[in-house]
């Protein structure tokens, strides 16, 4: 006020983190080193993990079992599986290359993976303007999980062994 500025109209705060369900302190010997985490995991997973874990403002719970269970179930196995076996596919039934679709060859798990990739941006932005970013993550982390079960519905690997099959195979590659 002294400056004469004007004052801020919101002020963004974190809340409380504990960790495994007790106060953080330096007696206890439980504080949490993020540069350690972010030495074993990198930036984007404990980012990640502090974002999804908590709802922005309130107060969240740290432990490395929780860290270590989000990690491997989401970011591992249901992401690096999902984009592990789209490349793999790619590479190995396409030549590297996306392929294009035939929309005579589209089926209902077509369009319903269309869907849910294109439901997803207006539900983000509406998520990331109240600055909830764990629901934000969670919406895209329904769209990971589709595209998992659509790869397991149409089974590529299926399709890339009959030839007649080949634009099938291409359209279901496409919409990965």
């Amino acid at each position: 006020m002294g400056l004469e500025l004007p004052l801020p109209q919101s002020i963004f705060a974190h809340g409380w983190w504990t960790v495994d369900g007790e106060k953080m302190s330096k007696s206890r010997g439980n504080v949490v080193d993020p540069y350690a985490m972010v030495e074993q995991f990198g930036a984007d997973a404990f980012r990640y993990f502090l974002l999804r874990e908590v709802p922005f403002g309130q107060d969240g719970d740290f432990s490395v079992t929780a860290f270590g269970s989000r990690y491997n179930a989401e970011l591992a196995n249901d992401l690096g599986n999902l984009l592990s076996r789209t490349l793999t596919m790619l590479a190995n039934f396409s030549n590297n290359r996306v392929p294009q679709p035939d929309s005579q060859h589209e089926t209902d798990l077509d369009r319903q993976l269309q869907h849910a990739a294109s439901a997803i941006f207006p539900s983000i932005d509406t998520h990331l303007r109240h600055l909830e970013f764990n629901r934000a993550l969670e919406t895209m982390w329904n769209l990971v999980q589709s595209a998992n079960q659509y790869i397991d519905k149409t089974a590529p690997w299926i399709l890339a062994k009959d030839p007649g099959n080949t634009t099938r195979l291409h359209t279901v590659l496409f919409h990965l």
